[in-house]
């Protein structure tokens, strides 16, 4: 339990009323030693000293400390991201009974009993068992959570892979590694899954023996075995709702991971409809809100595209110009929105604010909160991602670059993002061994090489030493 420093000494006090032993564990905090006596963690739940330094400890530390200590909310708070995955049907398993009631030795009197395991990386989770009518259960209706340990928190959620498998559960109530496996199917979330309600319908396939069997050419191979419907997504942690509700405080770069983490989950398309500006409220039928909603996914995509590639450490102005081509795509969506073809780039900016602000608020209100956004760094984010506005091509010429006429603004951004980020670093050229960035401005004779990555707008940019990457390219080939 961490306290803020000026709850020290009425810990201490109460302490030694209670013969606990305590320990400094910083300047700023003190930290419960080991408990001897009568002493529990739920001892200083009421004292007045208590509620006040950790109130300004969850102001001051991480979201996981957050999630861990706030139940002011009531129920059950994420501390991690989790996958859901919620089983809506099973179908044709009629054709599984048969040959397993054989497996059993025919004994078993009742009839087949499938739930379903999940598996993503080592979390695992089960249904509960239920009763199939004629191969088929109609309603299955169940939802598990797995949460994303350690080794799975810096996957992308479009990548995640799921391993469902359908089991017959045996009547004499033994362990689960003793039910016979009906059939499974294995597949990636993918970007289908972000932003929106995603349900899948899969095959499952069991491994059966194919051929005689006594001859030497027998092979196993992979049958149909069922059709299992269900609805799959990723939900965030409530410490990313904190960190957007509370973004002054936070890193730039923190803030964007969490606010891809809110938007990834099945209502994150929804929840940007429906915080839209309200002269945009009403000029939509059902027909075009659906179609809004799909143009509102592929965004999420790509925030979600850009912030995998930031590692949290960046300085908030490398990571304005890594947003800024995010920030124009959603500038052209609002433009596109507006009933004018000729609106001013003002006009814009300020939908647009005002959106980014609705979704701001959206998180902070769900947790409890007031607002606390930084305005002059929404303006900035703006600023950079405006199309058309130049900025990006002003600050490569402050830095000395020179860039081929006619050469996009996406790449623009994407070249300048990088080089911030070489400066950030204190990256060399790897062939002359020469800083890329001196003083604030480049290197002479610097290239840059792009390649196209995931994206349409996405683009890896490599810096060489143009005279050494033209001689190595003809040595090389």
């Amino acid at each position: 339990v961490f306290l803020a420093a000026d709850s020290r000494f009425g810990c201490r006090r109460y302490a030694a009323s209670r013969g606990i032993c305590w320990k400094a564990a910083h300047p700023c905090h003190v930290k419960a030693g080991r408990a001897i006596g009568r002493f529990s963690p739920s001892s200083f739940k009421g004292m007045p000293w208590y509620k006040s330094g950790l109130r300004r400890a969850m102001q001051d530390n991480d979201e996981d400390l957050i999630a861990a200590e706030d139940t002011s909310a009531g129920g059950y708070l994420r501390k991690t991201a989790e996958v859901q995955v919620e089983v809506l049907s099973l179908a044709g398993l009629v054709g599984v009974w048969p040959r397993l009631k054989g497996l059993l030795g025919g004994s078993s009197s009742s009839g087949l009993r499938p739930y379903v395991e999940v598996s993503c990386g080592t979390s695992t989770a089960r249904t509960a068992a239920v009763d199939a009518v004629a191969g088929d259960v109609s309603a299955f209706g169940e939802a598990v959570r797995l949460p994303l340990l350690d080794g799975m928190k810096s996957t992308s959620p479009r990548r995640l892979q799921l391993v469902l498998r359908v089991k017959h559960r045996r009547g004499d109530g033994k362990s689960f590694s003793r039910d016979p496996l009906l059939g499974e199917a294995t597949f990636v979330l993918g970007e289908e899954s972000l932003g929106v309600p995603n349900i899948r319908t899969v095959w499952l396939t069991r491994l059966q023996r194919s051929g005689p069997w006594a001859a030497d050419e027998t092979v196993d191979c992979s049958a149909h075995s069922g059709l299992l419907t269900a609805r799959v997504g990723v939900l965030a942690p409530h410490g990313a709702y904190r960190v957007v509700g509370s973004c002054r405080r936070r890193k730039l770069a923190h803030v964007a991971k969490a606010l891809a983490q809110v938007l990834v989950q099945p209502q994150g398309a929804e929840l940007i409809l429906a915080t839209r500006p309200p002269m945009f409220a009403a000029i939509f039928d059902n027909e075009k809100e659906e179609a809004l909603l799909l143009r509102l996914q592929t965004w999420i995509v790509q925030l979600e595209n850009c912030v995998e590639r930031l590692d949290g450490q960046e300085d908030d102005q490398a990571v304005i110009w890594h947003l800024a081509r995010i920030v124009r795509a959603a500038q052209e969506l609002v433009a596109s929105l507006c009933s004018s073809p000729n609106i001013r780039h003002e006009v814009v900016h300020d939908l647009t604010a005002d959106w980014i602000r609705a979704i701001f608020k959206h998180c902070a209100e769900s947790q409890g909160m007031q607002l606390c956004l930084d305005e002059a760094q929404v303006g900035r984010i703006l600023v950079a991602g405006r199309a058309g506005g130049g900025a990006a091509h002003e600050r490569l010429s402050n830095l000395g670059v020179v860039l081929p006429p006619g050469t996009g603004d996406h790449l623009e951004v994407s070249i300048l993002t990088r080089l911030l980020q070489a400066e950030r670093n204190g990256e060399v050229e790897m062939f002359t061994g020469e800083p890329i960035i001196s003083n604030g401005r480049v290197g002479r004779g610097l290239a840059a090489v792009t390649h196209p990555g995931c994206g349409a707008d996405d683009v890896y940019v490599y810096l060489y030493s143009r005279s050494a990457i033209c001689r190595w390219v003809a040595e090389h080939g």
